[in-house]
């Protein structure tokens, strides 16, 4: 199996299409900030972009990311965030925004919370 991650795309497409095997790898990764405090329409630009080079996308926002980005990412299924996938017998979970910043970024969360996404995910693929 082979997966790909990366984050802090923050709207730019562009190197996405330089990622070698990205067409091949059995599932793509994005680790947050697909956008730079944007929201859904932002969101669904990359996420439908990525999906054409590889249909097994799995997300999280960001801490750039607002609300709505993880709303859309649940929505669709894809969303790392608390929540878990099983491929080929590995379980992915994770935790999306980050913790408190002096950035005020639009979403951060205390590390009791942090501590219950982390509880959440990893209830899913145990």
């Amino acid at each position: 199996m082979t997966i790909i991650a990366f984050g802090d795309i923050h709207e730019h497409l562009g190197n996405i299409e330089k990622i070698k095997g990205i067409s091949e790898a059995s599932s793509v990764i994005i680790t947050g900030d697909l956008t730079n405090r944007g929201g859904i329409e932002q969101a669904k630009k990359i996420i439908n972009f990525l999906k054409q080079y590889n249909p097994n996308v799995y997300a999280q926002a960001g801490n750039f990311d607002r609300q709505e980005v993880e709303d859309y990412l649940i929505e669709q299924k894809i969303s790392l965030h608390g929540h878990a996938f099983i491929r080929e017998d590995i379980g992915i979970f994770g935790v999306g925004g980050s913790n408190i910043t002096p950035l005020n970024t639009p979403n951060e969360h205390e590390e009791n919370e942090i501590e219950s996404f982390i509880l959440q995910g990893y209830q899913k693929i145990k």
